[in-house]
């Protein structure tokens, strides 16, 4: 029997051997692609990071946690790089997961989650209370509770600047109303330090 030439575009496998490294105030998120996947160098990832098993609040995708599936066309929130480093951290346990994409977007299942624990030794309570920043992303705002001033600002993937402001100490609302649907860098600038946040806009 003579074949079409044509075969089913099968998604890629998950990625493997996923590990966590702390390197003074960055945490470094490893993994490799799967022996059985296409050429890594046509392979993209989506990294994903929570507070609870399966969650996404500290670095988000647009993928559906259980199978895998895309959401939204187009996206990697870590492009083909097989590492990616979190900062600003605060003291907790934290789940975190990555899947490989194939250049038709077709996206594996993630891989087994992992967990790491942020644990800070020799800084006075008072040195930590000074750096904390904590925010939650809502569907229609930012919530920032921070013990610093500072400033925020949001971009655009392309890098455009969408809207910036100051922050004072307690608690701010960042309205993301009349903001259109998509993904957006949230960057939050101390004197010391920033922090950077990927989040989708429903």
């Amino acid at each position: 029997m003579k074949s079409n030439g044509f075969f089913p575009n099968l998604p890629p496998n998950p990625p493997i051997n996923l590990s966590s490294e702390m390197n003074e105030n960055e945490l470094i998120l490893k993994w490799q692609p799967s022996p059985n996947s296409i050429d890594g160098k046509n392979v993209f990832y989506n990294v994903r990071v929570g507070l609870n098993p399966g969650s996404s609040e500290i670095m988000s995708t647009a993928s559906n946690v259980l199978n895998g599936q895309m959401l939204l066309p187009n996206f990697s929130n870590v492009t083909q790089d097989t590492f990616w480093i979190l900062r600003g951290l605060r003291e907790a346990d934290y789940f975190w997961s990555v899947q490989a994409i194939d250049p038709s977007f077709s996206a594996s299942e993630f891989a087994p989650e992992e967990t790491f624990t942020i644990t800070y030794t020799g800084i006075s309570p008072i040195e930590e209370k000074e750096e904390f920043i904590d925010y939650t992303v809502y569907s229609d705002r930012i919530e920032l509770n921070a013990q610093i001033l500072g400033k925020w600002s949001i971009y655009s993937v392309s890098g455009a600047k969408v809207m910036n402001a100051n922050f004072g100490l307690g608690k701010s609302i960042i309205s993301l109303l009349g903001m259109s649907p998509g993904i957006y860098v949230l960057r939050i600038e101390t004197e010391d330090n920033y922090y950077t946040l990927k989040f989708l806009k429903n």
